[in-house]
């Protein structure tokens, strides 16, 4: 204890947040100055870009222009910039407005670098307009980075009061290697205490997510979740031991990838856990499109091959020439085997597999070889020394809630130990918990070995079977059991983590697809689905879904609207298969399909009307619609125009994949339905609809796989050129939403008695 009887890490944590503030403010402070007044079109006002922010004031692009920067992706950022359509000054600004937007409501950054990245983009700047080169394929790329990487100058405290006020004297590979590409560290963002969670807590801050506020973004690369997710980042950077990247991804609905351990340098990267190597910590990252990944994984392991004599990491670059199949074999699995996927991440898994099966890919459904043997091994060997290194890095801190189960088997005494594991499987009837709590203690290095052994044998097992016997090209699965949960419900549901630390077990490369969001009709608790049985823990599945006359943390009614990924699983090394089977046509393109229709699922946006749906986009679709480029266009006008008068796009749930990829006759159909829903909207609103081919709304068109659903704007004065209505403010947005879903809900309650546990008519 210090000072008048305030704990240390108290004073330490009020130190850190301080500063915290302050660098803010910093950003608020740059990005304060004046709108640009559209005074050209469009295309005319991005004539003179170059020197728009030569001089000393920060001026901000015009909204429209700001449109085009949040929805492009990160080719198409350098490209802007390469083309001289926008500067990286103007890139950078964009989204540092955005990030401070979204970090007041998920506090997701933890180290603002504004100042410093400001003179960074402001000499990219004056360097291309000297040369007329670009730096790298990250050039003018704001990039945020994980707390526990290295950059100098920064504290890398990993939510540790201890390590505030100790900034790194260099940049770790990470960092180093995205400024060499060209790239623009901004921001650091927030982890979990210890990383051994998939929440985002720790006591220097909690960390929301973008989508609901009162759930968490997931860890331990949570905050990149959080930013990435609402559009406050194009490119981020993370780790994964046990699905720190996929869950993050999969719970704030973004794209994401974890590179084999071997591939990416960790130098740089902190660790409370340091020289632990039973279980590789691997690297990847974060982004809102495949093309980000490949961006991104192309400077790491490119860079990495280059140090390997040295580092002792693969020498292998990235490779161009891999290829697929024609006919891909897909495997897949609704349960890990532990807890049953939800019906939401169910039905994203499945819907995925069909729009896969339409394309001609084979799809076989197949149960993974014994999940709960890698478990085992996963547990067994982290707990291996009792989390003592681990721990020991609190130093005074107070333990987070999502600790408690993850670390407790070495806590119990062994007698304790025993008799739990002898009650759940013989009492409660949940013998794979019991096998865990068995795993989970103190171990001799003779028990440690025997444990390297037995996951030896399983990934051997697991690869021949998958990969050898069954000669699958990818694995599709669910991330997690559940969409987003609430912070803290982590605290008795941290074997939810099987369904990603497997691919660690097994020393997968794995990417994290968003498909879908929570429909909370399509997606409730049905007779079916309980009238089931157990495909798993007893326990963990009563948490989840309930059990004796308690309700579970699933419910797709206060789950609506959150986002769903799927795994796309390859074998080790297979980073570029992964990625390009991550673009494969129907994968992406159900990506984008159900993100554009199923609307806004947060109430915290202002919704920019020209970013909601892009005639470039919808041409990537499918075939059908790349042939009638007028009904894409069409979509979009009406799309804009629904969006602009803050309408709730649920309605609009009818356009998915089949629909689109069906014959021409089905898309008359999906059209004539929105064309339906459009003019009764404006026949309420007393306005006319006006004419389909009067597209006089100029939407900017990009090729971007980004939805670009979370652009803020200063107030309801600022307004698109073109546009006569002001937005609505979120609080108006928050009434139509609710009202929506309540008719909807009550509807569904009607017609659907079976679903009447989970789906309770709303007052």
């Amino acid at each position: 204890m210090l000072g008048l009887g305030v704990p240390q890490w108290q004073r330490l944590r009020d130190t850190k947040i301080a500063q915290r503030r302050e660098r803010l403010s910093i950003g608020e402070s740059i990005v304060s100055g004046t709108w640009i007044t559209a005074t050209t079109s469009p295309s005319e006002s991005t004539e003179s870009l170059s020197t728009t922010l030569s001089a000393a004031p920060v001026v901000l692009p015009v909204p429209r222009l700001a449109g085009a920067i949040i929805t492009s992706s990160v080719p198409e950022l350098v490209d802007g910039i390469k083309t001289r359509r926008w500067t990286a000054t103007q890139v950078l600004l964009v989204y540092i407005k955005q990030t401070l937007a979204v970090n007041s409501r998920t506090n997701a950054v933890t180290e603002p670098m504004f100042e410093e990245a400001l003179a960074m983009a402001r000499q990219l700047d004056e360097d291309f307009e000297r040369t007329g080169e670009i730096v790298g394929p990250l050039h003018g790329v704001p990039c945020s980075i994980k707390d526990q990487f290295d950059i100098a100058g920064f504290d890398s405290t990993i939510g540790s009061t201890q390590d505030v006020g100790k900034p790194a004297s260099v940049d770790g590979f990470v960092a180093a290697t995205i400024k060499a590409a060209g790239g623009i560290p901004f921001v650091k963002t927030n982890v979990p205490q210890t990383m051994l969670s998939f929440e985002c807590g720790n006591p220097l801050g909690t960390s929301s997510n973008p989508y609901d506020a009162s759930r968490t973004p997931g860890g331990s690369s949570g905050g990149e979740g959080a930013l990435i997710g609402a559009d406050a980042s194009p490119l981020g950077f993370g780790s994964d031991i046990g699905g720190s990247l996929r869950i993050p991804a999969a719970y704030s609905g973004c794209f994401g990838i974890k590179v084999s351990g071997g591939r990416v340098a960790g130098n740089g990267a902190v660790s409370s856990n340091a020289g632990f190597e039973a279980v590789v910590s691997c690297f990847g990252s974060m982004g809102r499109s495949v093309d980000d990944l490949e961006a991104s994984v192309r400077i790491l392991v490119d860079g990495s091959a280059k140090l390997s004599r040295t580092l002792g990491l693969l020498p292998l670059p990235y490779r161009n020439e891999v290829e697929l199949p024609k006919k891909l074999k897909v495997g897949y699995y609704l349960t890990d085997g532990f807890c049953r996927a939800s019906p939401a991440c169910r039905r994203a898994v499945l819907e995925t597999v069909a729009a896969m099966e339409k394309r001609g890919h084979e799809c076989v459904e197949f149960a993974p070889p014994s999940p709960i043997e890698g478990a085992e091994c996963f547990v067994a060997l982290t707990s291996a020394g009792g989390y003592e290194t681990l721990l020991s890095a609190l130093r005074g801190d107070p333990i987070e809630p999502s600790l408690f189960l993850a670390t407790l088997g070495p806590k119990l005494p062994w007698i304790i130990r025993v008799l739990a594991s002898f009650l759940l499987r013989n009492v409660v009837g949940d013998g794979l918990m019991s096998r865990l709590i068995d795993a989970s203690h103190y171990k001799t290095v003779t028990e440690t070995q025997a444990w390297q052994k037995k996951r030896q044998d399983y990934v051997r097992n697991f690869r021949e079977t998958v990969w050898g016997t069954m000669e699958l090209d990818m694995i599709l699965c669910a991330v997690q059991a559940t969409p987003a949960l609430k912070i803290g419900q982590t605290k008795n549901l941290s074997p939810l983590a099987i369904g990603t630390f497997l691919y660690n077990i097994v020393e997968s490369a794995v990417g994290c697809v968003p498909v879908t969001f929570v429909d909370p009709v399509k997606d409730a608790l049905d007779v079916t689905f309980m009238s089931e049985g157990l495909a798993g823990s007893k326990l963990v599945e009563g948490v989840v879904y309930g059990a004796k006359g308690k309700k579970g943390v699933y419910d797709s009614w206060e789950m609506a609207g959150l986002p769903v990924g799927v795994q796309v699983v390859g074998a080790q090394y297979e980073e570029e298969k992964v990625i390009k089977m991550m673009r494969e046509r129907a994968l992406v393109a159900y990506a984008l399909v159900s993100h554009q229709f199923n609307g806004p699922a947060t109430d915290l946006l202002y919704v920019s009307p020209e970013l909601v749906l892009l005639p470039a986009t919808l041409r990537r679709l499918g075939e059908t619609l790349q042939q009638h480029p007028a009904l894409a266009a069409k979509v979009q006008h009406l799309a804009v125009r629904r969006i602009k008068k803050g309408a709730w796009i649920s309605k609009m749930r009818a356009a998915k994949l089949e629909e689109l990829e069906m014959n021409p006759a089905a898309l008359a159909a999906m059209h004539a339905r929105i064309q339906a829903t459009w003019e009764e909207d404006e026949s309420d609103a007393g306005e006319s609809t006006g004419s389909l081919d009067d597209d006089d709304d100029d939407a900017v068109a990009s090729d971007s796989a980004t939805s670009g659903r979370f652009l803020y704007f200063d107030s309801e004065e600022e307004t698109m050129p073109g546009f006569d209505l002001k937005y609505d403010t979120r609080e108006e947005v928050d009434k139509v939403a609710k009202a929506e879903w309540k008719v909807v809900g009550n509807e569904a309650w009607r017609a659907t008695k079976e679903s009447s546990s989970s789906a309770p008519a709303l007052a």
